[in-house]
Formats: structure tokens, C-alpha cells, sequence
């Protein structure tokens, strides 16, 4: 087939393409012969050139519907990826949003999800900017969510052309977060500014239980807090971090010109604990003492927002 493919027209191999298609439709009592037309059709996909660009195949709509509803598997991924580009737009329009409904139910199983997940990761993202889409059932999904990864699949796929939606979506739940830390400093790393999150005290609330989280099998959740606090410190724009509050009607300084080093030290010393190696800690143990030091003659917040046992 690979030698034979480069002297197919487009209207041949449409034609071969749309034969096989309806084959494996047409199979579904005899699943052997299912499943060797099913490798022969993957076969042929695999070898084609990618810049070969074939008319849209209306049957093969119905092949990703008929994988999609029989519990495809990995195997089916190349596959179902090729269906989608043989749709019109509003088909694949129609399949994108089956795709993300899928994606954000539970009750389907992880191994759909996953795949379903990559399918996602691969279609251009340009397409969200057509959909018809739910954004209180993804907000809903967001809040109750228990398996970060799939949402964040979704989120990636959205975020670079609904940033603002995506961004007024964190800004009414970051505050209201009960559990899902490592889901939501995930989100905010797709972002492309957390500047505006950094006067919400759940935002640095979130930061400080996930830095002082002691389970060592959380070293992700503590990788993503210290990566969205390195970036506020190396950020030249924010100079100044001060927050309201309301408890004590006052405002807590977090960030200025004094406090800049302290934080670098900190980030310092923290990534040195975290990897444990002897031979990084000794050099830093200096630091301790101007870190405390610091602490006590500035009688500032910083304990309030970043007291962790480092014992």
C-alpha cells in the first residue's frame, strides 16, 4: 500500500477510504473481520503524507460515533483522529462538543477519557472559538472535579482563545476551593497572566498549603505552588503585592523592595529541602538565619502566609 499510495488520486483514495469506512460499519456482527479492516484502513492512514489534503467523507461521522459509543481503546486513536479530519466543520463541530461532555463525565471510564483526552490535545484549538459551549456546566464540572487531568486537557485546549472567560471562571471559584489544589495551580499556570490574582488571599492561601504540604507523594503540588511563586517574584512589573484584611481591617504587605530577597532566599532554600541532597543543603544553611532575622526585625506578615515546619 505504502508504494501505491503516492500514485492514488484524491478521488481513488477518497473513494477506498469511504469503502473501508462503511466495511467496518458493516462488520459489526463479525468482529475478526471488524477488526482486520480496521488495521488495514489504520495501516493506510499511518503511511499517508500529511499534507495530503482529501474532501470531507460524510460517513465517517458515523465511524467515530460507532468507536466513540463501543468503548474504543488506544488502538482506535489514529483512527478516530482521521474521522475528525474527514468531517465538514459543523460535524466536527458537533464531535469536539461530544468529546468535552464525555471528557467531563465521571461516570465513563478512565481508559475513554484518556484517549478521548489526547483526541482533544491534537485538534486545533482555533475550533473553540465556533463551539457552542457550555460554560456553567464546565464552571459546575471545574468546582466538583476530582481527576485534575481532565479538566486541565479541556482547559488547555480553550485557554488560548478564551482567556478572559477562562479567567473570570477562576476568579469566582478560587475563592470557594475546599480540595483540587494541584487542579487549580494547574489552571493558573495555563494562564497567560496571574497578575490579577495576586490581591485575592485565596490565591496565596492556595500557594501556602500547597508549599507546606509534608506528603511526599504531593511533590507536583509543591513543583506547580513554587513555579507560580517564582514567576511573581521574577515578574519586573510587580514590585509591590499588598493585601486587604478584612479580619483585621488592615492591609498585609507581602511584596516590596525589603521583602523581594527575603522571598528569593526562601525559594532557595525551599527548593534545596525539597530535593533532599545533601552537598545543596550545606551551602544554604546560611540562610536560615538571615531569613529569621529578617522575620523579626521587620514584625511583618510573611510567617502569616508562609509559616512552614521545616523540621
Amino acid at each position: 500500500m505504502e508504494i501505491l499510495v503516492p500514485f492514488l488520486n484524491e478521488i481513488d483514495l477518497t473513494r477506498h477510504i469511504s469503502s473501508s469506512i462503511s466495511n467496518i460499519l458493516n462488520y459489526q456482527h463479525d468482529l475478526i473481520r471488524q477488526e482486520k479492516e480496521i488495521e488495514s484502513l489504520t495501516h493506510l492512514l499511518d503511511v499517508l503524507p500529511n499534507s495530503l489534503q482529501l474532501n470531507s467523507i460524510p460517513i465517517a461521522s458515523e465511524l467515530f460515533d460507532y468507536l466513540v459509543q463501543n468503548s474504543p481503546t488506544i488502538h482506535h486513536y489514529r483512527l478516530l483522529s482521521s474521522c475528525m479530519s474527514f468531517m465538514t466543520i459543523d460535524d466536527r463541530l458537533r464531535r469536539i462538543q461530544t468529546i468535552i461532555l464525555t471528557i467531563l463525565d465521571p461516570e465513563q471510564s478512565i481508559a475513554i477519557r484518556e484517549l478521548l483526552c489526547k483526541l482533544l490535545n491534537s485538534t486545533e484549538s482555533s475550533l473553540s472559538t465556533l463551539l457552542n459551549f457550555d460554560w456553567e456546566q464546565f464552571e459546575a464540572a471545574l468546582r466538583y472535579q476530582h481527576d485534575p487531568k481532565f479538566i486541565t486537557y479541556i482547559w488547555h485546549f480553550l485557554s488560548k482563545h478564551h482567556q478572559t472567560t477562562l479567567e473570570h471562571i477562576l476568579l469566582r471559584t478560587l475563592p470557594n476551593i475546599e480540595q483540587n489544589d494541584e487542579l487549580f495551580l494547574l489552571l493558573l499556570i495555563e494562564m497567560q497572566s496571574i497578575d490579577i490574582f495576586l490581591s485575592m488571599p485565596s490565591f496565596w492561601q492556595l500557594i501556602q498549603r500547597s508549599l507546606g504540604d509534608r506528603n511526599p507523594s504531593n511533590d507536583r503540588l509543591r513543583k506547580c505552588a513554587l513555579f507560580l511563586f517564582k514567576q511573581v517574584l521574577t515578574n519586573d512589573k510587580q514590585k509591590h503585592v499588598d493585601l486587604r484584611d478584612e479580619k483585621y481591617d488592615r492591609y498585609l504587605i507581602l511584596i516590596n523592595d525589603k521583602t523581594k530577597q527575603f522571598w528569593i532566599d526562601f525559594v532557595v532554600v525551599y527548593e534545596a529541602l525539597e530535593d533532599g541532597i545533601v552537598h545543596l543543603i550545606k551551602p544554604i544553611l546560611m540562610k536560615f538565619d538571615r531569613l529569621l532575622n529578617f522575620i523579626l526585625e521587620q514584625s511583618i506578615s510573611l510567617s502569616f502566609f508562609f509559616y512552614l515546619d521545616l523540621n
